[in-house]
């Protein structure tokens, strides 16, 4: 072969490795932004389960918290109805439009804090600053009380897909001295209403629940009523006990909250109260009956205001064909649903724990776009509390007695055969080894390496050939 010849081919070599090591790097490169744009959502992989603004002030505000909020007057769930409709036929439920026109727009986001990458709320990701308005029980508090196993209500706006929180509010279901423990059972009664505890990562923490000792705790309830604790913690006595959920009877002396009389004139109410209406109530508890001294109606929905989408975390209450009540919501099933895969809608069951992404229409009710099938593992531990939550104690604050919490115990689900789902969630069961992607462009890399080298030998070879 001529030295022209053997430039020629040198150079055909060069061209063909050049071209493949491009080619290689822009898929390379695609890949990694790939890689980078996952990562961008923190709250997907391995949310931190700490709260680091409770570092920087004093104490950590370990308050229990619901899927409610605060605010006064509002909207009720009736027996009979669609949405506002007045049709009687198979429905799940009616509500009532009479929410504050103020705040409207936005997305509501209502479910368990996983983690504090910014907020992460069951894996969504919501980004605040330090002049975001945080309620807890309707006082006003700082990010500093919010904790891993709180359900919170989010009015939030979305730019360019990251959620950006207007308020974020905070509830406890319920809050007083345990009448009845069953460790063995793992389950206690507080106000005559039962909560499941579900397995704590550490059985001693679950020793220092005594009978007659009070705790504030934080769930979401069964269709049954039934409280499935997220957090639990001790807190001192106080004159007023808690407690948040829907009613059940309405009678001319008063009311009950899945099964606990609440003693009240409710003609005296400015919002009307019916069966299926989310309460708070704060007052005295004699042991058998609950003296009102303070109520609020539909407080999650008052809190949120009149959002356009909703997410929302709970388990189902009721259920239909084309229709389910999922922590006091009416969600529309349709056809086009997006679930997972291995899910359909008519696969779901109640007391079945789900998360529903919908737009909101004028009735209140929810229009699933997306529901995904919460298989759930309960990524709280056991923690403590060093202070007392950061609480303004201005006037309008409705609880000064539930300020001083001591210890913060968050526990786990309970897994028993009625609100057990198989299967872990797949978003909180990711590994934290090395992701696919970067062994994928890894594999990319070597592969163009030992090909180049491959081409290069060639080419000794033909030069030796001459």
């Amino acid at each position: 072969m001529s030295c022209r010849a053997h430039t020629i081919a040198l150079a055909a070599v060069y061209r063909r490795s050049v071209c493949l090591v491009h080619s290689l790097s822009v898929a390379g490169l695609l890949l990694f932004c790939s890689v980078i744009a996952q990562a961008n959502n923190s709250c997907n992989i391995n949310d931190p389960l700490i709260n680091f603004a409770t570092h920087a002030v004093s104490g950590i505000g370990g308050t229990g918290i619901t899927a409610q909020d605060s605010g006064i007057g509002g909207t009720g769930i009736n027996d009979g109805g669609m949405g506002g409709t007045g049709t009687e036929e198979e429905s799940i439920g009616t509500i009532k439009n009479t929410i504050n026109d103020s705040g409207i727009g936005g997305t509501g986001i209502i479910g368990t804090i996983t983690g504090f990458s910014s907020i992460c709320v069951n894996h969504v990701e919501i980004q605040y600053d330090s002049d975001t308005p945080i309620s807890i029980n309707g006082r006003l508090s700082t990010i500093s009380g919010l904790t891993v196993g709180q359900v919170i209500a989010v009015q939030a706006d979305e730019l360019d897909g990251v959620f950006i929180a207007r308020n974020i509010a905070v509830n406890n279901t319920i809050a007083g001295p345990i009448s009845d423990l069953k460790p063995e059972a793992r389950q206690m009664r507080v106000l005559g209403q039962t909560i499941k505890i579900g397995q704590l990562p550490d059985d001693g923490s679950l020793s220092n629940l005594k009978t007659d000792h009070w705790v504030q705790v934080s769930g979401l309830r069964l269709a049954d009523g039934t409280i499935v604790a997220t957090h639990i913690e001790s807190i001192p006595p106080a004159a007023e006990v808690t407690i948040n959920g829907y009613v059940n009877h309405v009678d001319s002396s008063g009311f009950e909250i899945n099964g606990t009389r609440i003693d009240y004139d409710v003609k005296s109410l400015s919002a009307e109260l019916t069966q299926g209406s989310e309460v708070r109530i704060e007052g005295n508890w004699d042991g058998a009956y609950l003296k009102a001294q303070y109520i609020e109606i539909e407080p999650t929905r008052q809190s949120l205001g009149n959002v356009e989408h909703l997410i929302i975390e709970g388990y189902i209450h009721a259920l239909s064909d084309n229709e389910l009540n999922l922590n006091n919501w009416i969600v529309t099933l349709t056809p086009n649903i997006q679930m997972e895969a291995g899910n359909t809608s008519s696969g779901l069951r109640l007391n079945q724990r789900i998360q529903v992404s919908g737009r909101v229409d004028e009735n209140q009710r929810v229009i699933a776009e997306r529901i995904k099938v919460m298989k759930y593992e309960s990524p709280y531990h056991p923690q403590e509390s060093n202070g007392k939550n950061q609480i303004d104690d201005s006037e309008t604050s409705k609880i000064g007695n539930l300020e001083d919490n001591q210890e913060v115990k968050p526990v786990q689900e309970n897994e028993d055969d009625s609100i057990k789902d198989a299967g872990q969630d797949t978003d909180q069961g990711q590994s934290s080894g090395i992701p696919i992607e970067i062994l994928i462009l890894a594999v990319i890399i070597i592969s163009a390496l030992v090909l180049v080298l491959i081409l290069l030998t060639q080419s000794c070879a033909n030069r030796k050939r001459i």
